[in-house]
């Protein structure tokens, strides 16, 4: 998927058998990396109000695993693909960049997705792809997950910014009886609260000034499946 503004990257169209999906919005491109599988990412910046680096963290919030690659503006400085590439970017190319560049980027991109779906998990256990790792720790949160999966509760997932509390999230939700119901995800430090409440609990058009159509609750949505209030603690306390 390409995520940026403007026109169509020229000579990318039509290069290899790849279907190519491009948005602009980026609240909808967001929505749809959750909802499908994704080959890779292409981030085409600049995008109004939005980082770089912000964009790319809430792309791999919303799809975990995907490798992505960032196309800088013009007059962009190495600083910021430094900042990308701690971020976990898989490449950063200049604007300027030939085509066939870019393509290589995107193909080393492809292979590593494929090299991450075909690796090895135990039979019986489809859950564990999202997991990396055999330490004492990782295989305590393993053993967890596994206790959890298949009860209906409330679980709080804690740890330090980059440990993969999104990864745990999505394995708790593949090892529950849910796993081929919803799994659907809210970023609540990246909404103010009157948004964030029309998110979380929807609205009826005309219920405010700029209600212009009426919006399905994220609640709704993820009826009977699983929902992640990811960074729950930042929510305003009497949400």
């Amino acid at each position: 998927m390409i995520i940026g503004e403007g026109d169509s990257i020229p000579g990318l169209s039509g290069c290899g058998p790849y279907e190519i999906v491009s948005k602009s919005g980026v609240f909808e491109a967001l929505q749809q990396l959750r909802d499908a599988d994704w080959d890779a990412d292409l981030l085409r910046l600049p995008l109004e109000g939005w980082s770089g680096c912000e964009l790319l963290e809430e792309v791999q919030r919303a799809a975990p695993g995907v490798p992505c690659v960032v196309l800088a503006a013009p007059g962009e400085d190495w600083h910021q693909a430094v900042q990308l590439t701690k971020l976990s970017a898989q490449a950063w190319l200049p604007a300027t960049a030939p085509v066939g560049d870019l393509m290589a980027a995107m193909e080393q991109a492809m292979t590593a997705r494929l090299d991450w779906r075909s690796a090895r998990v135990p039979e019986g256990e489809p859950w564990r792809r999202f997991l990396v790792g055999t330490t004492a720790a990782m295989r305590h949160v393993t053993d967890t997950i596994r206790l959890i999966g298949s009860r209906r509760s409330i679980v709080l997932i804690t740890g330090e910014t980059g440990t993969g509390k999104e990864m745990a999230a999505r394995a708790v939700h593949a090892a529950s009886t849910r796993a081929h119901l919803p799994m659907v995800a809210v970023n609540c430090s990246a909404l103010p609260e009157n948004l964030l409440e029309a998110e979380l609990f929807g609205h009826l058009r005309g219920a405010f000034t700029g209600a212009v159509q009426s919006r399905t609750e994220r609640f709704e949505q993820a009826d009977k499946g699983t929902i992640v209030l990811d960074e729950v603690a930042e929510m305003p306390l009497d949400l």
